[in-house]
């Protein structure tokens, strides 16, 4: 028997926490014979003000776990949303809009629940279906079967009980499922979790996906095409415990299949998270921060006080795509108030970004371009400024440039920061103060990237020494792996990589019966595996300071 039913509501600028409650299910008995629930609905996200949607669901008046939130905004076009109920009894939906001020906009429109299940993207994977064949997940996903512990499963928040990601990425909700390999199940250092993913086609070359590297130590995170071996994406350090975009252009490999690889270096905590995999067509490609914000800002993150909000391009001579990310403050009462919007993780080895901007005459707002270290940098944090709103009002599309200088960590992140300043905007929400589009971040031969326009290039900024990790000496780069560790060294997991063992046995008791330092401690080992057979591993040595004569030594066992 199929069910239907539907309503349409709308809600604008609200200004205190709301609560929509909307009966849905049936009689008692027809309950029991409707396993399952399908919710489509449609909304925006658009004020300036944050703001957050949930819905939740409660029997007999018992609120029950949120099965979807969203808080980030979106384009001005309505978005669709699929949410499958498992209910077995009447139950309520709650549909709970919270927000910060009068500049907080979310639309709610088109509520339909119907029997049956969400419709699937043969080209998606969000890890919510589980079939009955040899591969249930996402129709020929395959996750590690063997009996070891560490491996790819999937899982929900609720039944790891929070251990993981708080909650999954396509819900945003504790009873959303996502993958997971936990590195405390590794039993050796270098244990390799591995799951094929989609096939590669000739047409789709752009990989995107949301993860999660939660960890402290050095544990490597690579997406590879297993025709070819080609590493399209890969993370050698945390990110903490925030979904995060992933992608990867697929280029000459029109066979295989993508297979994502999450390496133990013996860590006693940590995990790898994956969801919300998809592949789409190469052009706009969001790697390395790069965003055209067509369709979201590919992972590109709002904080601070304000966010930034999607606008149409009015103007000809700038950038090639229409939407693009304004700032908009119409509440003098927000003087001071600053929207921040952050980029994802990036390499360090970036060195240019490119972005158009404009700034309108007479706006009271101000834009700053910072460079920060990523999350988990566990040295002394800083903060550069890369680029300021030039003092001369163009009202017109400026394309702007800026070097990122180099500091050594082990990833950057860029965050374009918008101020309100003191004085009146008449314009609303149609019309911004700030606007800046089509972002890019390269890594260009030195001297390719100038600061655009030069007066954009801020004062010099004198950053103490304790924020840059300065060349070491040789002596200083040393290492005996005594600590479980490479010490100052790293990993170039881009092929097969070394392990930190101890003993005979992680050797297929070939190895040697000691380490040469103590008798009874760690060293460095390369041993084949299955999974690990051959290819060339590196290691590489941190920035040394120059010296006239200096020598490297070291003791091996082949």
């Amino acid at each position: 028997m199929q069910s239907t039913a539907n309503t349409k509501f709308a809600t604008t600028t609200v200004t205190t926490s709301t609560i929509f409650t909307w009966y849905a299910g049936r009689s008692k008995t027809e309950a029991q014979a409707w396993v399952g629930g399908k919710v489509e609905t449609s909304y925006q996200i658009i004020g300036s003000q944050p703001g957050m949607l949930r819905v939740l669901t409660s029997v007999q008046g018992v609120d029950g776990d949120i099965v979807w939130h969203r808080k980030d905004t979106t384009v001005k076009e309505w978005q669709s949303v699929h949410i499958e109920i498992d209910a077995q009894a009447f139950y309520q939906m709650e549909w709970r809009v919270t927000v910060q001020g009068h500049d907080s906009i979310i639309l709610i429109d088109n509520i339909a629940v119907t029997q049956g299940q969400c419709s699937m993207d043969v080209n998606t994977c969000n890890f919510e279906y589980e079939g009955q064949g040899a591969d249930p997940v996402c129709d020929g996903y395959i996750l590690d079967t063997s009996i070891t512990e560490y491996k790819f499963y999937r899982t929900t928040s609720l039944a790891s009980y929070g251990l993981y990601a708080r909650d999954d990425h396509t819900y945003g909700s504790g009873l959303g499922h996502f993958v997971v390999a936990d590195f405390s199940k590794a039993v050796t250092a270098g244990e390799l979790a591995t799951m094929m993913g989609p096939m590669v086609t000739d047409t789709l070359g752009c990989l995107t996906f949301w993860y999660q590297v939660d960890t402290v130590d050095t544990n490597v995170f690579r997406v590879l095409i297993n025709s070819t071996e080609e590493v399209i994406f890969l993370q050698e350090f945390g990110s903490g415990p925030v979904w995060r975009l992933g992608s990867g252009k697929i280029i000459q490999a029109n066979k295989g299949r993508i297979i994502f690889e999450a390496y133990s270096s013996g860590t006693y905590n940590g995990y790898v998270a994956v969801d919300d995999i998809k592949l789409q067509e190469i052009l706009g490609c969001p790697v390395h921060g790069n965003c055209d914000f067509e369709e979201d800002t590919c992972g590109w993150s709002n904080e601070g006080d304000m966010q930034w909000v999607f606008g149409k391009n009015q103007l000809p001579d700038g950038p090639l795509t229409l939407t693009g990310l304004m700032f908009v403050s119409p509440e003098t009462n927000l003087i001071g108030s600053k929207a921040i919007l952050t980029s994802p993780i990036l390499v360090p080895y970036m060195n240019c970004l490119r972005f158009w901007y404009l700034r309108k005459q007479g706006a009271p707002g101000f834009l700053d371009v910072k460079l920060t270290p990523g999350p988990q940098f566990s040295g002394p944090s800083f903060s550069v400024k890369l680029w300021q709103s030039p003092s001369d009002f163009l009202d017109e599309w400026v394309h702007a440039e800026s070097p990122i200088p180099h500091r050594q960590v082990d990833s950057i992140q860029v965050h374009f920061e918008a101020t309100r300043l003191d004085g009146s905007w008449t314009e609303g929400h149609n019309d911004g103060m700030i606007l800046v589009d089509d972002i890019e971040i390269d890594e260009l031969v030195e001297g390719e990237c100038q600061y655009k326009p030069p007066s954009a290039q801020p004062p010099s900024t004198v950053v103490p020494p304790t924020t840059i990790k300065p060349p070491l000496p040789p002596s200083q780069a040393s290492c005996d792996f005594s600590n479980q560790n490479f010490c100052e060294w790293r990993l170039d997991a881009s092929g097969i990589v070394w392990n930190i063992v101890q003993g005979i046995g992680n050797t297929h008791s070939v190895g040697p019966l000691a380490d040469h330092t103590t008798g009874d401690g760690y060293y460095m080992s390369l041993t084949p595996s299955m999974k690990n057979l051959e290819g060339i591993a590196k290691i590489i040595s941190p920035d040394m300071q120059p010296a006239q004569v200096f020598k490297i030594s070291h003791v091996f066992l082949q």
